[in-house]
This record gives C-alpha cells, sequence and structure tokens, in this order.
C-alpha cells in the first residue's frame, strides 16, 4: 500500500509447497476484479481526514459496477479502522467514527451496511489491516513490549522498521506473538468485530514481511514460519490471506498479492493463475520482468484512480482513466486466466506466451490471438466478456476508428447483435448491427468501450431451461422493488350508484386515515424486520379511491387528522414520518379513468381527450370513460396534471408512482343477447373518433413514463403486457399483478419484478404479498399479515439476490436452480427451497437467512407449528457458536432464549403462526 520495498523472498524446499491441485480458496481471485479503496488517514490532531465515508464508499462501488460491467469484485477498505490508514496498530478494534452515516448508530453499523449493501453490485467488500506494525500510541503497545513481542536490534533495542503518520512504526515478532497468543486473540476480536468477514472469506494484510530479529537471535526464516501459522488459522476460519508482496515460500497458502514484481517467468508457467495471482507490478522497481504482464495479463490497481481529498487535481474524471486500465488490462488479464499456460517463446521484447485454445500474446507487437483471429492490437481490443453468461463482447480503443472482427465460435447461427455504450450511468444502447459470412464491423470512438450482445435463442436441453437473459437497457435509475415489501394501503373508498360508475354520490367510507396508516406502517415494520417498504395509498384524493379523475388536486378530507389544515397537509406528514419506519410512501393515482364530478371534466370533453366513438358520442369503460393519452398529450394537458401533482406533494423525494389501470386500450363493458355483462377486451384504438392508433397511443404512454422520470420519478403499474401492446420494459420495473412463466424467462428480477403471482412459477421464482386486503379488513390485528411475509416476500427477497441459472419441468415436479446452489422445488404438492441439500423451506415451515438485517440473522416461521425440528444452518452460518432466540410480533422483539449451535445444527420448536428472529454470535476471545 504505502512502502516501495523489494522483498527477499526465502529459497528454501522446505518452506515452498508445491500444491498438486489448486486450493480451495473462498474467493476465485483470478477471476475477480481486485482493487483497494482508501478511505481516511489520521490528521495528526486526534482527527480524520477522509477521502470517503461509508456512504460515499457504496457510491464508488455503484460506479465501478456499471464501468466493469458487473464483474465480480473484492474490494478491501483501507483506513477503516481508529482515525484512518496505519493508526493504532496492532490494535484494530474499533471502527473510524468519521466514516459512519447519519443513518447508524454507529460506524460498525455503517461498516456491516456496507459489507451486505456492496453484494448487490457483485462486490465483496472486506479489510486491510496490518499484523506487522505496532504503534506507541495502541492501546496494546504495553502489553506487547511487556511480553516481548516486538523485534529487536543486537543491541536490545526495538527494531524500527518506518515512519507513517509522524509514528515511528516497530516490527511485530511473529513467533512470540504467536506464542502469547496474540495473533489468534486479535483475529478472534476482529471477527467478532466484524463478523461479515466470514462471508467475504478473505482478508488483506498490508506491508507483511517477515525480518531477522537480532535480539531474539531469530533469522527471517523462523518468522516465516510463523506467518505460515498466522495464514492457517485465518483458512481454518474460512478466510484467505492476501497481501502486499510475493512469497515463494506462501505458494497453496497466500492466493493473491497486491504487488506481482516477484513473480518469474517460470513461476508464471508452472503455477496456475488461479493457484496465484496479483494485481500489477510496482513501476518503481525497475528490475521487474514487465514484460510477462502483457504476456500473461496483468489487472490493475484501482485505487489510484478513485477521487481522494488528499488530491489537489480536479479528481472528476476520475472514470475515464479508470474505464481505460479495466478495458485495456482486466479483460486479457480476466480471459488470460481461464486458459492453461503452455510455455513462452523468445527472449526479451520477442517473447510470445502460448495457451491452450490456440491463444498466443505476444510481446513485440502487442497482440493477443485466439486460432488466427486478433483480440488485440496495441490499444485495441475486443474480448469475450467471461463472466457474463450472454457470450457478449467487449471492445475498446484509445483512437477512433472501424474495425472488422471474426466473431467466436460460440456467435455461429447469430445474425445480429445488439450494441450498448458502456457509461457510469450503465449501459446505452446504441443500435444493432449484422453479422455477415462469420464477422462484424465495429465503429468505436476513442476512450468509449462498447458492448455487444448476440441475439440469441433461449437454450432448451430436455427438461431443463437455461436462462440466458439479453440486456436491457433503462431509461432511468429505480428504486430495488426486487429487494422491497411493495405494498398498497387502502385508505377510502368514494361510493357510486347503479352498475358502472359514472360519478359519486356524495360518500366516502374510511378504512384508514393518515394517523392511522402511520400506525400502521409503524407495526408492519415491527413484523417485518425493518425490511425496506414502498407503500402507495389508494382513495387518498376527493371521496376516495377511483374519485374526482383525471383530476388529482384535492385530498380527501375525511383522512385528515384534527391538528392539521387540510388533508394534504396530513398526507405530507405521513410521507414524511413514514422514513423512520423504512418505508417510502407514495401515491396511486389513475391516467386512464375520466368521471362526469370531475372538476376537469368540461376541459377534458372540450379537448376531445375523452374517447369518443366514430359517431362523436362519448365511450363509457368498465369505469369511468376512458381518455386518449395521445391527445392529452398533444394537447399539454398530462404535462400539467403532472407538473400540479409534484407541486402539491412530495412524489419527487418518493421517487416512485403507482398508476392503476394503464392500458393501452380499454375494457369495454357490453351486454349480451341474455341481458348479462361482459367485458370486451379486444385490442383497438381508444378513441375512433379521432385520428389515433393503438401504436399513437402507446408511443404516447411512453412520453408520459419519460415525463414522469424527468421529474425524478418512476412508475409502477397493474400488469405487465394487460391490454397492452409491450411491457415497456424500459421504463417499468415492477408491476402489480406478474404472472406467467415467460415473464420470468424474459427479465431477471432486478430488471422486472412484481407484486404477486399466486401461479406455482409465482412460487418457485419467489412471489411476494399484497397485503391490501389483510390490512383493509383487520388493520389491528394485521391477521395473515405474518404469514404472507414470512411464506412469500421473505422468500422472494432472498431467491431475487441471486441469478436464475435454468429451470426444470418433469411430470409432477418443477424446479429453478440458482446461483449459491440454491434450488426451489415444487414436487407433489411440496414446496422446498435448499441450499445444497440444507432445507430453507419446507412447504409451510421455514428457517432462512434475513439478509435486510444483517448476516448474521435469519427469520424462522411455522404456520402450523412443530416440535424439536432440527435446522441445518446455511454455510455462511455454520460457524457461529451461538444463537439468540426472539419472538417477533407488531409490538416488537421479545427475547424467548439462547442456544449454541452444534455441528452447524440448531433445534427448534415453533407454536402456531409464530415467526422468530435469530442473532447469531461468535465467542469474543478478549485481548487484554
Amino acid at each position: 500500500m504505502k512502502r516501495v520495498l523489494l522483498l527477499t523472498v526465502l529459497i528454501g524446499s522446505h518452506f515452498f509447497i508445491f500444491a498438486q491441485h489448486t486450493p480451495q480458496w473462498r474467493q476465485p481471485y483470478h477471476q475477480s476484479l481486485v482493487m483497494k479503496l482508501f478511505l481516511s488517514i489520521p490528521d495528526g490532531k486526534g482527527g480524520s481526514i477522509v477521502a470517503h465515508d461509508f456512504s460515499s464508499a457504496l457510491a464508488i462501488v455503484k460506479t465501478v459496477d456499471q464501468l466493469t460491467l458487473g464483474v465480480p469484485k473484492i474490494i478491501y477498505l483501507v483506513g477503516w479502522q481508529y482515525n484512518g490508514h496505519d493508526d493504532k496498530y496492532p490494535a484494530f478494534f474499533a471502527v473510524n467514527a468519521a466514516l459512519k452515516r447519519k443513518e447508524d448508530a454507529t460506524a460498525r453499523e455503517s461498516l456491516l451496511w456496507l459489507m451486505e449493501a456492496a453484494k448487490e453490485f457483485h462486490t465483496t467488500i472486506s479489510l486491510h489491516i496490518n499484523m506487522t506494525d505496532a504503534y506507541e500510541d495502541s492501546p496494546l503497545w504495553s502489553e506487547y513490549v511487556d511480553k516481548d513481542m516486538l523485534s529487536k536490534q543486537a543491541d536490545g533495542s526495538l527494531l524500527v522498521i518506518g515512519n507513517y503518520n509522524n509514528k515511528k512504526a516497530y516490527q511485530i515478532n511473529y513467533r512470540q506473538e504467536w506464542k502469547n497468543g496474540y495473533a489468534q486473540k486479535r483475529i478472534d476480536q476482529l471477527l467478532e468485530l466484524v463478523p461479515a468477514l466470514k462471508d467475504a472469506g478473505t482478508i488483506h494484510l498490508d506491508a507483511w514481511i517477515a525480518r531477522d530479529s537480532k535480539g531474539h537471535a531469530e533469522t527471517m526464516v523462523t518468522e516465516a514460519a510463523y506467518q505460515q501459522k498466522v495464514a492457517g488459522y485465518w483458512r481454518d476460519k474460512g478466510i484467505d490471506v492476501t497481501t502486499e508482496w510475493v512469497m515463494d515460500y506462501m505458494t497453496g497458502i497466500v492466493p493473491y498479492y497486491w504487488h506481482f514484481n516477484g513473480q518469474s517467468q517460470a513461476a508464471y508457467l508452472e503455477q496456475p493463475a488461479s493457484l496465484c495471482t496479483g494485481s500489477k507490478m510496482n513501476p518503481d522497481l525497475k528490475q521487474s520482468d514487465f514484460g510477462l504482464e502483457f504476456l500473461f495479463g496483468t489487472s490493475m490497481y484501482g485505487e489510484n484512480h478513485f477521487p481522494d481529498i488528499r488530491k489537489k487535481e480536479d479528481q472528476s474524471g476520475w472514470t475515464t482513466a479508470f474505464t481505460k486500465e479495466f478495458f485495456l488490462n482486466y479483460l486479457q488479464y480476466h480471459f488470460l486466466n481461464r486458459l492453461e499456460r503452455l510455455r513462452v517463446e523468445g527472449v526479451g521484447q520477442n517473447r510470445k506466451a502460448f495457451f491452450a485454445g490456440k491463444v498466443i500474446s505476444s510481446l513485440a507487437d502487442s497482440t493477443v490471438e485466439q486460432d488466427n483471429r486478433v483480440l488485440r492490437r496495441g490499444n485495441t481490443v475486443c474480448f469475450p466478456v467471461g463472466w457474463r453468461e450472454d457470450k457478449s463482447l467487449a471492445a475498446f480503443s484509445t483512437k477512433q476508428q472501424s474495425l472488422q472482427y471474426s466473431i467466436p465460435g460460440n456467435w455461429n447461427g447469430v445474425k445480429r447483435a445488439t450494441v450498448f455504450n458502456v457509461t457510469k450511468e450503465g449501459l446505452v444502447k446504441k443500435g444493432t448491427v449484422t453479422i455477415s459470412a462469420g464477422k462484424i464491423d465495429i465503429a468505436l470512438e476513442a476512450g468509449q468501450p462498447i458492448l455487444m450482445v448476440p441475439d440469441l435463442p433461449m437454450a432448451v436441453i430436455g427438461d431443463t431451461t437455461r436462462l440466458q437473459y439479453p440486456t436491457v437497457q433503462k431509461n432511468a435509475a429505480h428504486p430495488a422493488y426486487h429487494q422491497a415489501l411493495v405494498m398498497k394501503l387502502f385508505m377510502s373508498q368514494a361510493l357510486f350508484d347503479g352498475k358502472f360508475k359514472r360519478r359519486d354520490n356524495g360518500q366516502t367510507q374510511v378504512y384508514l386515515t393518515a394517523g392511522q396508516a402511520l400506525d400502521v406502517i409503524r407495526r408492519m415494520d415491527q413484523l417485518t424486520l425493518g425490511i425496506p417498504k414502498i407503500v402507495y395509498l389508494v382513495g387518498w384524493q376527493y371521496n376516495g379511491h377511483d374519485s374526482g379523475y383525471p383530476a388529482w388536486f384535492q385530498g380527501n378530507e375525511a383522512l385528515k387528522r384534527k391538528e392539521d389544515k387540510d388533508a394534504l397537509e396530513s398526507l405530507r406528514w405521513l410521507m414524511r414520518e413514514a422514513k423512520q419506519y423504512h418505508t417510502r410512501v407514495s401515491l396511486h393515482i389513475n391516467m386512464f379513468d375520466a368521471y362526469e364530478d370531475s372538476p376537469l371534466w368540461e376541459t377534458y370533453i372540450k379537448e376531445n381527450i375523452i374517447a369518443r366513438k366514430k359517431d362523436g358520442s362519448l365511450l363509457g369503460g368498465e369505469w369511468g370513460y376512458p381518455i386518449s393519452y395521445a391527445q392529452e398529450w398533444a394537447t399539454g394537458y398530462a404535462q400539467k396534471r403532472i407538473d400540479s401533482l409534484c407541486k402539491l406533494l412530495p412524489i419527487q423525494e418518493a421517487g416512485t408512482i403507482h398508476i392503476d389501470a394503464f392500458h393501452t386500450w380499454p375494457p369495454i363493458p357490453v351486454q349480451r343477447a341474455d341481458g348479462t355483462w361482459g367485458v370486451d377486451l379486444e385490442k383497438k384504438p381508444t378513441s375512433t373518433y379521432l385520428p389515433f392508433s393503438v401504436a399513437d397511443e402507446t408511443a404516447a404512454q411512453k412520453k408520459i413514463y419519460a415525463y414522469w422520470e424527468e421529474k425524478g420519478i418512476d412508475v409502477t403499474s397493474e400488469g405487465v403486457d394487460f391490454l397492452r401492446e409491450e411491457s415497456f420494459v424500459q421504463y417499468q420495473s415492477m408491476a402489480w399483478w406478474f404472472t406467467g412463466l415467460d415473464k420470468y424467462l424474459q427479465w431477471p428480477a432486478s430488471v422486472y419484478t412484481g407484486g404477486r403471482d399466486r401461479s406455482e412459477w409465482g412460487r418457485l421464482f419467489g412471489t411476494s404479498m399484497h397485503g391490501e386486503e389483510i390490512i383493509r379488513q383487520d388493520p389491528q390485528q394485521l391477521t395473515g399479515f405474518k404469514t404472507e411475509f414470512c411464506l412469500n416476500t421473505l422468500v422472494m427477497y432472498y431467491l431475487n439476490r441471486l441469478e436464475r441459472m435454468y429451470i426444470v419441468q418433469q411430470p409432477g415436479n418443477k424446479e429453478v436452480h440458482f446461483t449459491g446452489n440454491v434450488s426451489t422445488q415444487l414436487k407433489g404438492g411440496r414446496f422446498r427451497l435448499k441450499e445444497g441439500n440444507n432445507v430453507m423451506v419446507d412447504n409451510q415451515d421455514l428457517c432462512m437467512p434475513a439478509p435486510w438485517i444483517g448476516p448474521d440473522a435469519m427469520v424462522a416461521y411455522s404456520k402450523n407449528g412443530y416440535t424439536s425440528r432440527v435446522w441445518t444452518l446455511p454455510k455462511a452460518m455454520q460457524s457461529y457458536k451461538t444463537v439468540h432466540l426472539f419472538r417477533v410480533t407488531q409490538a416488537g422483539q421479545e427475547k424467548i432464549g439462547e442456544q449454541k449451535i452444534r455441528s452447524g445444527k440448531i433445534s427448534l420448536s415453533m407454536a402456531k403462526d409464530e415467526m422468530v428472529l435469530l442473532q447469531f454470535h461468535s465467542h469474543r476471545i478478549p485481548v487484554h
């Protein structure tokens, strides 16, 4: 990290481990982008200079994930402890308070939040620590001196190895520390402080260098042997050790080095990248063989590009340099690391490296070829994106140019590909290109990477369908609906007379006032253990649900709190106060219906916005009268009512709104010959009196979506493609009803998800709950809410974090398989969710992780109850020693006991309709 040193590696076969097989590392380092992120450093005055707090760190993670096309990433946080980098070692038992998010109680809570939140962006967050340095201001200084755990010079004075933060750094004696048990103690205590490290499975030890201790008559060789013991102790805890400098005696023990200068050409050929790899060679070590970086591929540091307050220059364009290095370095590194290394021919700058698959990298002309197909020439590259499953290619050049590229074999039969620009905001669709005679023409702009995704049919093999999702470019960012409980709250109903509603009768039926709604939200938050929630208010306006449309300019005064001047003030209060209960509150509105008593009725009649038949008479719909989106947009009234609503209520702050019945053509009631009524769902123009086609109405809907987006408001709606020409996937990411296997086969949950799907496939892929009817029927007890949440939303939340791999359809058996060896199965009417062979959900009983709480939390639930059922814990939980149990009710949590974890298993007894929170803990070994 900070030192420019050349470590003299040991040459001794008793330290060199000849691995016959690659160890089972916890992370695939050779197929991951491994970086550091600098957070803070002491300011010398007892405080910190902060480059990034935990909130801005996640912003960096998000941006990097967009630029790197979702490549698996490992990021080590530098300066997370005490007042920052290199502070207070050998202690590392406090998180820097200056990095805390304002919404968290402690900096530790913020760190754990970041480690969990980063997973959504294909990123494992871990820590950068030091097990070599000791400082006089450390809480452990006197103990390390008293117990003789610092190395010494021949004259008995302590060995000083540097000066950092204007403080002397002393060398810890690895042997003495190990024999006193302090290396083990501080590892254990760090894992208690940050239990998520076990999930990360990796940690970075900065400047982990063995040195002689002449005052102990001890050689570097002895110290190296104790380094191996420390690494073994980390491995016993399920955590790989990575470090700064290459050490040949750590082969098979350390999988990754920050500086890879110590690796020789012979070592590259003897050791596959899966056994030992590194980021880059430190350019300051001039004697290094830098040609090896191109021949075998090199990664990138990343840290040198990230914004840092200590740098004085303008850093707003940091993504440009990051993008260039990623596409010129990492793509080649990732590609070559997947191949067997065969040999090197030539010497010096004339060397060529040969790999399996007829791949050759040539140093002389800076080319990489595969079976005579050029993948790189100089600073122009086009490599397969091996971590994506869509067989895509990424291309980049430092200069503008056009080139013809021979397609890879897995593109055979492909006729065209979709091209996207890769930006920090995500993929932006550029167009399509056709393949002719096995070649594709690529137009590159200088410094602008592109992604090319082949148009491939879905692969169906026997009873197995493998999921190959095409890339969808959203027009704007949207809330993570797939990781939230999205619900409606039914506030009030406007009553009407007659069979079909055309106007209100002046009466309103209130189900929840604004004050009662907040109380329900508070109790829902208790039952859902703080899961992120989005709640749309139904019947907030005029006399209630379906009242006053197309106007949205008045709240239902029956919902008002007595202390507010009007209903709109009460709604603003509700939207504001709900945030403390992990809830965004927004509105349920309608843009298709019009009623005769609406304040806008006469205006919309005059402007011909309300649909008419060819003879000019009004067209009555199933509810009210349908309007023409195209006409409303052309006259500017759609924009006007959107603008007006945004001024009345803080919808932009909520960032989402629900448009009910946002159909493209209307359902029309028709009377049958026998006098009964049915509904005509035929595709047809809304208003045949106007010149607009169905396609015109569809185009107008897109303009409406986009107009909401310009306001920073994402639109959800009732359906996906019911009474519509298309799903509007570029604009919409959540539908209240989401039913049909075809939906799951088209899009991952992060692209398009739903509120409820009562089908078998909904159960298998994961479906949420509606909850609206439960609350309307029983707002006090919320009877049935707990069941729906646990058996549906909890499962949905967990499965939506995983990638869908394939489905199986057999007589009497359906399965969905996900990453992480997770699967769901519906066989003989029995539903199961498993990790490997371990059952987490068995019909109406479950015991499974609750990731939004943290990596050390699970929820157990039983609809009918049971006695002494043994659950095998998920692998990530099996290293814990103790679990505390809390009964969950809408009044809060009540501790009901704790138990030891034995062989990765726990035994539970559950009452009928009981929900229990499981909080896991490790035994703490204090460092005195």
